[in-house]
């Protein structure tokens, strides 16, 4: 289920909201939401995964507490963790499009109507490293920017006295390439 806490002292305590789960079980272990402001529809959108083969659910809400069911999109090889963010082409504000990335960083790149997502490329992928999993956004940087991190997985650090640890923040942009719109970090 996905559920609210609140807070109303600057985090230093938090409180459940009277009237969870805000989105009901769906199926299995449904999970991993992300929620971001869609300036264009007014609305609040949450990417989250279904834990149903590699479908990826979106839900609007104009205030945190009701959601609506919006539509799914599957994207093959691709699970868990969703990033759903609108971000400019080549840094034009006036040609904006949805970034859609799971867990293992492959993403598409398509239009969002305020309900459905279209994707306007293949699956990409999105990090050729092999630490890297489960890559975070935030966009109210400074300048607008939309920053991510991972994690780097447990995996052998030959000489390492540790492992685990996140990766090195990045800031990521679209830009076309004689091949389409793609990621840069």
């Amino acid at each position: 289920t996905q559920n609210i806490a609140y807070s109303t002292d600057g985090g230093k305590t938090f409180s459940y909201y009277d009237q969870n789960p805000v989105i009901k079980n769906i199926h299995e272990s449904n999970r991993d939401p992300k929620v971001v402001w869609d300036k264009v529809s007014k609305q609040w959108i949450m990417s989250l995964y279904m834990d149903k083969d590699n479908d990826f659910g979106l839900f609007g809400s104009s205030d945190l507490k009701k959601w609506e069911y919006l539509s799914t999109i599957s994207l093959k090889g691709v699970a868990e963790c969703p990033g759903f963010e609108a971000l400019p082409v080549d840094g034009d504000t006036s040609k904006m499009k949805w970034l859609l990335f799971g867990a293992n960083g492959n993403y598409v790149v398509g239009a969002f109507d305020g309900k459905k997502f279209t994707p306007e490329t293949a699956v990409q992928v999105g990090d050729y490293g092999k630490n890297f999993y489960a890559g975070q956004t935030w966009s109210n940087a400074p300048n607008g920017e939309c920053i991510l991190i991972a994690w780097m997985p447990t995996k052998p650090y030959p000489g390492m006295p540790f492992e685990q640890q996140m990766t090195f923040p990045t800031e990521i942009s679209l830009k076309t390439t004689p091949a389409g719109v793609r990621v840069f970090r």
